[in-house]
């Protein structure tokens, strides 16, 4: 478990200290590239403009989603403990970071319960891995479900990641079936997201015939 703990410890010591090292820091999400077009005549009042978005059957005041960062090392205690205030204060929902650390070592899974604690009307989604998912069946995803009181649990598609990390668990086969008996059973709706290679649009047929309700 150490191992684990230690890469989780490692996200969050790369992201606050790697200054320009990092070569994610050189990417940007191309906003830079819009240019939005004034309208003169938009016929409506700003009291009529609205930002809520409803997810999940759940309503929300901001189109806004704070993703499953981290959790299953002391470090992340404070950033999920921030992370919910936030989330709370602006009523959007929130995510934690895959919780396998936390269900292989019940002394981590503060790490990820203290979202919940600083709020029970917060809307916290659940993380675990397909690969997770697969090897541990429903039982693997009720814990995940159960440690963080969660509304919703998101499963991550990583396979590259898997591929190249030193404790990685390289096999993909059966996740999907995983993934539609999870739907099937589970007392909360599923969402489905990639760690960041995205997902096709083949996968993604794939996933909503198999009962996702969301795709990230």
């Amino acid at each position: 478990m150490g191992g684990i703990e230690a890469r989780k410890r490692d996200h969050i010591d790369l992201c606050l200290n790697l200054g320009n090292e990092a070569e994610f820091r050189g990417k940007t999400t191309w906003f830079e590239y819009v240019e939005l077009v004034h309208n003169a005549l938009p016929e409506l009042d700003l009291d009529d403009v609205s930002l809520e978005a409803e997810l999940l059957g759940r309503r929300f005041s901001y189109p806004l989603l704070i993703e499953g960062m981290t959790g299953g090392t002391e470090k992340a205690y404070d950033v999920n403990r921030n992370l919910a205030e936030a989330a709370d204060r602006l009523n959007i929902p929130m995510g934690v970071g895959s919780e396998r650390a936390g269900i292989e070592n019940p002394e981590l899974a503060r790490t990820y319960r203290v979202a919940r604690e600083v709020s029970s009307k917060l809307f916290l989604i659940g993380n675990i891995s397909g690969v997770q998912l697969a090897r541990g069946g429903v039982g693997f995803a009720e814990k995940a479900v159960e440690m963080i009181e969660a509304d919703a649990l998101a499963i991550h598609l990583n396979c590259l990641q898997e591929l190249v990390q030193p404790e990685g668990a390289p096999s993909f086969r059966g996740v999907l079936d995983a993934i539609r008996k999870a739907s099937e059973r589970l007392s909360v709706p599923l969402l489905v997201k990639e760690v960041g290679n995205g997902i096709s649009r083949e996968a993604a047929e794939k996933l909503a015939e198999a009962g996702v309700k969301a795709i990230d």
